[in-house]
């Protein structure tokens, strides 16, 4: 009599579990539309789910943070591939951080693994690291040369107060904080979106920033 109640008990369980995953995967269809531009986009519900909670983490609308990531694509491009994309992007960010405070991982591991490029701040202001990443898109753009002089050249130019940022990363250990950054030399200016996390929480308000930069999506 145990054995059989166990066995319809986990079979209703298995039902609610495939129930759930098919509410997940079902489509729907959205219209979203800003500054008098509309886009028609139907997407799977947990795709749907996980940008309403991004946008609610970027202090934006959904249709705010849809039309900056796929409002300048071309009619060619697959648009619900691109919002697909950001979504596991930035859930391996997610997922990158978690680890980190956990304190259980390399840390150098992760940021050099990291798609995105990451760079290391110390409370000066200083990049103490940074990933292949970082070197590529961020750094080889703007140098002159392929001495250590394109490096130095580079200057962050920040949206508020770098100590302001350092403190409100401090504040909310366990949350991103998103931010705007220049990378500019004295010929190029790039303004970037960043989220700003503790490298390490033990280390209290000795801890550096990681800092994550978003690029644009590629076209």
């Amino acid at each position: 009599m145990n054995d059989r109640a166990g066995s319809e008990s986990d079979f209703a369980a298995s039902r609610r579990r495939a129930n759930q995953a098919a509410t997940l995967t079902e489509t729907t269809l959205r219209v979203v539309q800003r500054r008098g531009r509309r886009m028609a986009i139907r997407l799977e519900n947990i795709y749907w789910d996980q940008l309403l909670d991004l946008a609610e983490t970027d202090g934006a609308s959904l249709n705010e943070l849809i039309f900056k990531i796929v409002g300048d694509l071309d009619k060619s491009t697959n648009r619900t591939s691109a919002l697909r994309a950001f979504c596991l992007h930035r859930l391996r960010q997610e997922m990158a951080l978690s680890s980190m405070r956990s304190g259980s991982i390399d840390l150098a591991a992760i940021i050099t693994a990291c798609p995105l490029p990451v760079m290391v701040l110390t409370h000066e202001r200083k990049i103490a690291a940074y990933n292949p990443a970082f070197a590529t898109q961020i750094l080889q753009p703007s140098k002159r040369s392929e001495t250590d002089e394109g490096k130095s050249s580079l200057r962050l130019i920040f949206n508020q107060p770098f100590n302001k940022i350092v403190q409100q990363v401090h504040d909310n250990p366990r949350k991103i904080i998103a931010g705007q950054i220049g990378f500019s030399t004295g010929d190029v200016h790039v303004q970037r979106r960043v989220r700003y996390a503790l490298a390490d929480r033990s280390e209290g308000d000795n801890s550096h920033l990681i800092v994550f930069v978003e690029m644009p999506m590629e076209t």
